[in-house]
């Protein structure tokens, strides 16, 4: 690299707009874009998490509407549709399990393996494994749909009429439900999970709880890390976006293009994208704390 060691520049270089900087300058530009884009991935984990849940919680809603609409009882037609929610469960559970296993790297890639803030992350699923009858459950059914079977062994269809204070109304459900007598055939499934959903007093359980449940959970475990990552990632973005403000000050005419710190033989890519990524999936993924005391309606209410 001729003139300078260390430079901002929009292309490559060659460029002969350019900006010198410091070694140190470079090396906390590089560190600042691994490490937003180190949280960027933790927020696309819980995106994943999420967007999963959500098709699992439509599909039920596109069955009841199906129901409410049109009748289709045949033995073909229900084995699909049990097929088909036990597929939305499972890739819940696997996107679940992804996020458990995929933040403690991303942790370790920023801070190495033994941080305070890897101990806060264990700690907060602790927490929420101890708190949350349905996190046990859930973590417990996606051992058993790795070693044993399907998590889901019945689809409840209701339709009534029912009374409600807007009056009588025709009502479509359909449910989920497993039988906690087929789980205890698995000598794998966890004893005290097992003891528990026993105590319940009824064989065939509702799925649809536990699962908001432990999404609700994990989405506890998000927001501490997120509180933990705050202050870091201020200092990282502000670092990134300083650098390219710090050159299109100075270069208004051609501070449109890609911009890179260079070294002689490396580049950082800078750009407020990824940036914005990551924001945007902090703001579109808040706190569900309650998720489990929350549903959905299609109902027609009276004003």
């Amino acid at each position: 690299m001729s003139k300078t060691d260390y430079r901002l520049a929009t292309w490559d270089e060659q460029d002969r707009n350019y900006i010198e900087i410091s070694a140190a300058e470079f090396e906390e530009l590089k560190s600042a874009k691994a490490n937003v884009l180190e949280t960027m991935f933790i927020e696309e984990k819980m995106d994943l998490v999420i967007e999963n849940y959500l098709e699992w919680e439509n599909e039920l809603l596109y069955a009841s509407a199906r129901q409410m609409v049109q009748l289709d009882y045949s033995y073909l037609s229900a084995q699909s549709q049990r097929n088909l929610f036990s597929r939305r469960i499972m890739n819940v559970l696997t996107a679940c399990r992804g996020y458990l296993d995929q933040v403690g790297h991303h942790l370790s890639n920023i801070y190495g393996e033994e941080s305070s803030i890897a101990a806060v992350f264990k700690k907060a699923t602790n927490e929420q494994y101890d708190r949350r009858l349905g996190y046990r459950v859930m973590e417990a059914l996606r051992n058993y749909v790795q070693h044993r079977g399907s998590p889901l062994h019945v689809v409840v269809v209701d339709r009534n009429w029912v009374e409600s204070e807007h009056g009588k109304r025709f009502r479509s459900y359909t449910g989920t439900r497993f039988k906690v007598s087929i789980l205890a055939e698995d000598p794998k499934f966890k004893k005290s999970v097992l003891g528990e959903l026993q105590a319940i007093g009824r064989d065939e359980i509702d799925l649809q709880g536990f699962v908001r449940e432990y999404v609700g959970g994990l989405s506890i475990v998000h927001q501490a890390i997120r509180d933990e990552l705050k202050a870091d990632v201020t200092k990282w973005e502000a670092a990134i976006c300083t650098a390219i403000e710090r050159f299109r000050q100075k270069f208004p005419d051609v501070a449109s293009g890609t911009m890179f710190a260079l070294s002689t033989d490396h580049e950082v890519w800078l750009s407020t994208e990824y940036i914005e990524s990551r924001r945007g999936f902090e703001q579109k993924n808040r706190l569900l704390s309650n998720l489990a005391d929350r549903y959905v309606t299609n109902e027609i209410v009276k004003k």
